[in-house]
């Protein structure tokens, strides 16, 4: 999801039941939910850990806390997030060990340094935010 204010859609707001409820719909193993608005930390702040059934691997990963903004800056072609977000995709983020499978951690790892660097160049704070189940859950098999 990329959004303005959290989960404010054109039409009024996604709760976090809509959410979950969303997410059980969908008959996958291994579920990733990308949110990248201001304020989307928030959706982290859930007791959700509890409501995963056996074998259902999620992960949520935000752009930044609950009560930052989501930078944009006129140098990228996309914002700060899916700047190193899409690079972390696409390779980068596979590090440790590098074997063509990135993880939860190693995306995790890889924006927050690349938000941590622009953030001491720029003055403004953003700061991802995740939880997860699995560590071992492929985010991404690398050809």
């Amino acid at each position: 999801f990329s959004g303005h204010a959290g989960m404010q859609l054109y039409n009024g707001s996604f709760t976090y039941d809509e959410l979950v409820s969303a997410v059980r719909d969908i008959d996958v193993a291994n579920k990733i939910i990308l949110i990248n608005t201001c304020w989307s930390g928030k959706i982290t702040n859930t007791d959700w850990e509890n409501e995963i059934e056996p074998g259902e691997n999620i992960m949520v990963l935000t752009s930044s806390r609950n009560s930052e903004h989501s930078g944009e800056y006129e140098n990228m072609e996309n914002g700060a997030f899916p700047t190193w977000l899409l690079a972390g995709l696409r390779g980068a983020a596979d590090n440790s060990p590098r074997n063509k499978v990135v993880t939860p951690e190693e995306i995790f790892s890889y924006v927050k340094n690349g938000l941590d660097d622009l953030s001491g160049r720029t003055g403004k704070e953003q700061h991802p935010k995740m939880k997860y189940n699995d560590k071992k859950m492929p985010v991404i098999k690398l050809k």
